[in-house]
């Protein structure tokens, strides 16, 4: 299970994640970045898709990570990164 992110997120914008494949569905959070065990700052509906298009609303300087959980109870993580304002 892993969870792929754009090279960029710019807030207001759509971003494509993209899920390897675990056990459908999947449950994917939004945690401030870097921080694995933090709260939530947002948690997507659950999806049986491994292509996900999210609209960031996270705001412009804010690092996120992204978590997703199969239904199985694995989790992975994506690597920090940090919304971009529009334009």
């Amino acid at each position: 299970l892993a969870i792929a992110t754009p090279a960029s997120l710019i807030e207001c914008q759509p971003a494509a994640l993209a899920i390897t494949p675990g056990t459908a569905p999947y449950y994917i959070s939004i945690l401030p970045g870097g921080q694995v065990s933090a709260a939530a700052l947002e948690q997507l509906p659950s999806t049986s898709s491994t292509n996900v298009i999210w609209t960031c609303d996270i705001a412009a300087g804010t690092s996120i990570t992204f978590q997703v959980k199969d239904s199985t109870g694995i989790i992975a993580y994506s690597a920090p990164i940090t919304v971009q304002a529009g334009r």
